[in-house]
This record gives structure tokens, sequence and C-alpha cells, in this order.
């Protein structure tokens, strides 16, 4: 309406406008692997949207974690507008301990189309212990503290252009700033915040995505993707077809293939531990098909 629009409870929050890897979208993005990414879960918010032009909009809200408290929620304010054929994105998200400043754009350049998103991620947080005495009954507590930080970038940039009328090719760059150049960092990096509260999935840090979608007849759809880990030189393949029977039912067949050093194991027989060879290089192989019926 007039006012915009209020919706108070379970929802989708989901940000940027990059084909396959979104920096700005942190709460809870799709994984590389997930087989249905027509539904995505829904988180309980307070967001309020209103039209604040022709093509411009402002988008804030409240996310509420888990137990209502603080430290498991999130607040967020976003615009976006259209200018000269260019659609502009600005978003800045609030986290306990931590925020994200991020930007994007999306526009045609010639026959191409473009689009280059990209997110600023601070994280600060201090942890103080204190250590009592136990020498004699004078002594006071100690306190001691430990502060860090961790900054770091996510950017994607890419596009696509139709060869045709029935085929689109596309290829996007992302980089991972929250990630490493060495596999062996892989394993601990599973454990940071990153990884555990801000959506990234990813642990190398460049990443080379080429797709390309062929419309194989009005009914039947042909895609396939690759992403590429340039710093560990492994691969994750997806290949899929969609088929339209009806107007309410659909059939999908697919598959995941993968190319990579697989995991190393070391240690005694004990204290075995595990180290990644390369982050796709342990991903089956496998083949999925699913029948959708709409009601």
């Amino acid at each position: 309406n007039q006012y915009g629009d209020l919706t108070i409870g379970r929802q989708v929050l989901s940000f940027g406008s990059s084909r396959f890897i979104n920096p700005t979208d942190i709460f809870i993005p799709f994984a590389i692997q997930t087989l249905n990414q027509e539904y995505r879960v829904g988180i309980d918010a307070i967001r309020y949207k209103a039209d604040v032009g022709d093509f411009a909009v402002i988008d804030m809200g409240l996310v509420v974690g888990e137990d209502g408290k603080k430290q498991n929620s999130a607040a967020f304010l976003r615009g976006k507008n259209s200018i000269n054929g260019n659609d502009i994105e600005a978003i800045v998200i609030m986290l306990n301990d931590a925020w994200l400043l991020g930007a994007g754009i999306e526009r045609a350049i010639g026959d191409f189309g473009f689009w280059f998103e990209t997110a600023y991620m601070d994280w600060q947080q201090t942890n103080v212990e204190e250590e009592n005495s136990s020498i004699n009954n004078n002594s006071k507590p100690q306190t001691a503290g430990t502060h860090y930080t961790e900054n770091y970038w996510r950017t994607s940039i890419g596009s696509d252009y139709a060869l045709n009328e029935d085929i689109i090719v596309m290829i996007e760059y992302h980089y991972n700033g929250a990630g490493s150049k060495d596999a062996k960092d892989y394993t601990e990096l599973v454990t940071q915040a990153p990884y555990q509260k801000a959506g990234v999935y990813l642990y190398g840090q460049h990443y080379i995505i080429p797709a390309v979608t062929w419309l194989a007849s009005p009914l039947m759809s042909v895609s396939a993707s690759a992403f590429y880990n340039v710093n560990d030189s492994s691969i994750f393949v997806t290949l899929n077809s969609e088929t339209s029977w009806s107007d309410n039912l659909y059939s999908d067949f697919g598959a995941y293939l993968s190319h990579g050093d697989s995991m190393q194991y070391q240690g005694s027989s004990n204290n075995i531990d595990y180290i990644f060879g390369s982050e796709f290089g342990s991903y089956p192989p496998s083949i999925y098909a699913s029948l959708r019926y709409y009601f």
C-alpha cells in the first residue's frame, strides 16, 4: 500500500543480485550442493518495505535469533534504486559482534548482462576471563582481556550473454576473503565466526564459475555449471534438466560431479586427524531425480 508493507513472523530474507554467490546474503544462503533451491527456509523477523519513488525501495528489519537473545539477532537497512538503467543496491547489516556494509549494481552493457556485488565484514569481540588467585585470602580477582578483529571482503562479478534464442552463457568470479589459499587451513575455518554466523560456506579465496543454459524445447531446459576453486584446482560440476509435463507437473533430473585431491588422514591409531586435500575433492558423485506437482 501507500505506507509500505510490514511483515512479522517467519519469512524469507535474501539479498543480492549475483547469479551464484551473493556476498550480502548472509542469513540462510543456499550452499552449492542444495538440491531444491526453489524453496528457501524462512527465519523469524520483523520487516518493513516501502516504495519511495518510481523505482526506489527502502527495506529495513530486525531478525529475531534463537531465544530472542541479542547475541543471536541482527538488524538491517537496505536501499535499492534504478538510475539510467542501473539497478543499484546498498545494505548495512548489524550483528551483535559484527557489521556488514555491502553494495551492488546490475545493468546491461551492450548485449551483455553485467552484475557486481561486494560486501565488507568487520568482526569485533572481546572475551574477558576472571582468574581468582588462591595464594591468600586478600588477593583480588585479576581480569585478563583478549580482543580480536576479523575483517574481510567478499565480491562477485559476472556477465551473461544470449548466444541465440535458446542458449545463454554466464561466467562469474567470486573472491572470498574469509577463506584460505591453503587447503590445510579448511578444517579450522569451519569453526570460525564467518562460517558459523555469517553464511560463508566456501573455503578457498578465488573461484571462477562458468555456466550455460539451453532451452531444448519450450517445455524442457538443460543447464550446467562448474565451481572452480583456483587455489586448490578442485572443481564441482552441476548438471540439470527440467521438464514441464503440464501446468502443474514438473520433473527434474541432474548430477553432481567433482574432481580434486581427496581427504588426507594423519596421526596414530588412537588419534587420527584429517585435513582437506582440496575443497571439492571429497564430494561424492551423485545423481538425483524429482517430481513436483503444484496445487
